[in-house]
C-alpha cells in the first residue's frame, strides 16, 4: 500500500512537471541544497549515519567538476555492506544541463566500473539508479526501489513553488 501511495505521488508530481513545461517553471531556485538533503534523507534508511563527501572526493573518486555547481551535497553509506547514496546539486549557471551531464557521467562511471563479484545483491540498486532535474537542481539516487521513490518525491516536493 505504501509503495502504491509513493508511486501515485511521483506520478502526480511528474504530471505537474509536464504542465510546468508549457507555462513556465514551477520550481523554486532559492532552496538550500542542505535543506533538500534533509527532507530527502527522511526517506533513506541510515541517512543519519551517511557521510557527506568533500570536494576532493567529488573531483577524485566521482570524476565530477565542482565548478558546474553553485552548491551540492552527496551522501554515501560509509559501510561496505551497502552502496546506498544520493546527491543533490544546484547548477552554477542559469540551467541544469551541465550539472545533469556531470551527474549522469558519474552514474555511468559507477556502472562501467562495477565488479559483479562485489555485493551482487546491491547491483540492482545501481542498475535502477536515476538522475533527474527540477529547475536548477539535479539529484541522483542509488537506493532500493521504495527509498528511491520516496527520495525523488521529497526532492520534487521541496522545489515546487
Amino acid at each position: 500500500m505504501k509503495k502504491l501511495y509513493l508511486i501515485l505521488i511521483v506520478a502526480a508530481l511528474a504530471a505537474l512537471a509536464l504542465f510546468a513545461a508549457c507555462s513556465g517553471s514551477l520550481y523554486r531556485d532559492d532552496v538550500a541544497v542542505a535543506d533538500i538533503c534533509d527532507k530527502v534523507g527522511e526517506n533513506v534508511p541510515g541517512y543519519a549515519e551517511m557521510t557527506k563527501i568533500d570536494e576532493a572526493y567529488l573531483k577524485g573518486a566521482m570524476k565530477m567538476d565542482p565548478s558546474k555547481f553553485s552548491e551540492y551535497v552527496v551522501c554515501i553509506n560509509p559501510y561496505g555492506s551497502s552502496i546506498d547514496e544520493f546527491g543533490i546539486f544546484k547548477a552554477a549557471g542559469k540551467d541544469h544541463k551541465e550539472a545533469l551531464k556531470e551527474v549522469e557521467g558519474y552514474l555511468q562511471l559507477r556502472r562501467d566500473t562495477w565488479m559483479n563479484e562485489y555485493l551482487p545483491e546491491e547491483k540492482p540498486k545501481l542498475e535502477a539508479a536515476v538522475a533527474k532535474a527540477d529547475g536548477l537542481y539535479v539529484m541522483y539516487v542509488i537506493l532500493d526501489e521504495e527509498s528511491r521513490i520516496g527520495a525523488l518525491a521529497a526532492f520534487d516536493s521541496s522545489l515546487l513553488k
